[in-house]
């Protein structure tokens, strides 16, 4: 049997875009390499091909495809709600005509990333064209979609409706065959590329607290930068970075709480921005503690890379750390629990500080085996195999 063609719709594409436009450019690499045909179809967002030169696979713009259709639509100046439902329908029209222009004779399957945004249009598509689905769960599709009263009806409809669904933990597949008996579920982790060198933190004073997750409240970097001023005001010698962008929307807060952080706490605040990640790497290894108060995750590969380099963490039990018996260096705390963050974070500083904490260099081994990349992606390229086969 031919090779099958991999038809992957994402809601946008940027090389330098979020982890999930990050890890779609991986995996349409890494199935490429292992013999699929794999084609990306971005949605939403325009795509600059200057930011794409070299890729050793098709990007298709369904979004600047769309433009000339909606300008109309802008126009009208329409109340948003009617907008996005006429965009809908121009999505759906646009993808499954550039879908249907790379149809051949061989087998076929559409993966779309994001099942309560661009995999709810690709559900339609595929219903339209007689094509399987593989819709993968985002972090958001189960902490936000799942949880709401719209969101989630589409979320239902469309796993109801795919060949197989793909959740990147089992806290989102655990949830889901509750109202989903009847539907495939397979588990694919995010994986990391992990450096050959392990943690070391140079010989210094005080605490060295690390970040990568941005300035988001669904990453709760608020609860962060309160518990680190909490642990500087019970008298902990403590310095904090965080890196990454704004959330879209929330930009004026953020900027605000950075301003407050440097007048209260001075130096010992570093706000770098975006770091590439042999940068992030580098301030990971020098770190003392990992933190992430985040709401929800599928599986972050900023939190696997952190484990993998034997980083002592404070983090919320969700995601691919839901289960988890997690090694003494490893602070697991309930989502949304502020308090609980602040305690987590105030006990690790001061189990290092004390010389009582240890890395559980066996479960640090057994990350770095979960998380490897070849695992990844053989299996996301058999499980594709399979359903093409299938038709």
């Amino acid at each position: 049997m031919a090779d099958p063609a991999v038809h992957i719709a994402t809601s946008r594409f940027a090389p330098h875009g979020g982890g999930l436009e990050r890890w779609t450019g991986e995996l349409a690499t890494a199935l490429g390499d292992r013999g699929l045909r794999p084609v990306v179809y971005a949605c939403e967002d325009p795509v600059d091909p200057r930011q794409h030169r070299g890729r050793p696979f098709e990007i298709v713009d369904v979004a600047s495809l769309r433009a000339p259709w909606e300008a109309p639509l802008h126009a009208a100046g329409l109340e948003r709600r009617l907008f996005e439902q006429e965009r809908s329908r121009l999505s759906f029209a646009c993808l499954r005509t550039e879908l249907g222009k790379r149809l051949g004779a061989g087998p076929a399957v559409v993966l779309s990333t994001f099942a309560t945004t661009v995999g709810f249009t690709a559900h339609l598509v595929t219903e339209a064209l007689g094509l399987p689905h593989v819709p993968l769960l985002a972090g958001t599709d189960f902490t936000r979609g799942f949880r709401n009263k719209i969101d989630r009806l589409a979320l239902l409809e469309v796993c109801r409706a795919a060949r197989v669904v793909v959740g990147k933990s089992t806290e989102q597949v655990r949830e889901l065959r509750r109202h989903l008996p009847g539907t495939a579920f397979e588990v694919i982790e995010t994986s990391v590329e992990p450096p050959g060198r392990r943690r070391h933190r140079p010989a210094g004073p005080g605490i060295g607290i690390f970040s990568d997750g941005g300035f988001s409240f669904k990453k709760g970097t608020g609860v962060l930068l309160d518990a680190f001023a909490a642990l500087r005001a019970g008298g902990v010698d403590a310095r904090l970075t965080v890196c990454g962008t704004d959330q879209g929307g929330q930009e004026d807060y953020w900027a605000a709480r950075r301003r407050r952080a440097e007048q209260e706490a001075g130096p010992t605040v570093c706000f770098p921005g975006p770091l590439d990640r042999a940068q992030i790497v580098d301030r990971l290894r020098a770190s003392d503690i990992y933190a992430s108060a985040t709401l929800g995750e599928g599986s972050s590969a900023a939190r696997a890379l952190a484990l993998c380099l034997g980083v002592p963490m404070v983090t919320t039990r969700c995601g691919e750390l839901a289960d988890e018996a997690p090694p003494g260096h490893l602070r697991l705390v309930p989502v949304a629990d502020a308090p609980g963050f602040h305690e987590a974070l105030r006990t690790l500083a001061g189990d290092l500080l004390g010389g009582r904490l240890r890395i559980d260099d066996t479960a640090v081994d057994g990350f770095r085996r979960r998380f490897a990349p070849d695992r990844e992606w053989a299996a996301w390229a058999g499980l594709l195999r399979k359903v093409a086969a299938d038709g």
